[in-house]
């Protein structure tokens, strides 16, 4: 019994040290303005990006589709904010968006004007 209990505990202690681990990264990261993955999973902020492309401004897009193959865009194209609030670690991710409306261009030609006619 006494050894069950003492597995159980050192058990504990190592989740408890992961965790530990893992929140310290995330904030010696957020200094840097990065996502820890562990923290915010790619899959929730793939899910959080479609259901906001519902308010994004109108004619603008993704820079790319959102797929689970492009999960790891998102985290090398997405500008990130973190900061701390009533104790927690908060993030807010500010993502790129194309405007998908027509533009015209327009060509300037240089023409050749002689300055010194000697």
């Amino acid at each position: 019994m006494t050894e069950e209990h003492t597995t159980q505990v050192n058990n504990a202690i190592t989740l408890l040290q992961r965790n530990v681990d893992l929140l310290l990264d995330s904030v010696l990261h957020a200094q840097t303005g990065k996502v820890q993955p562990q923290l915010v999973p790619p899959k929730l902020l793939s899910e959080s990006l479609r259901e906001s492309q519902a308010s994004f401004p109108g004619d603008t897009i993704l820079p790319f589709a959102l797929s689970a193959d492009s999960t790891s865009l998102v985290y090398k194209v997405c500008d990130v904010l973190v900061y701390m609030q009533n104790g927690r670690l908060s993030y807010t991710v500010r993502m790129p968006l194309i405007d998908k409306g027509k533009f015209k261009a327009h060509y300037l030609k240089p023409i050749p004007i002689p300055i010194n006619k000697d």
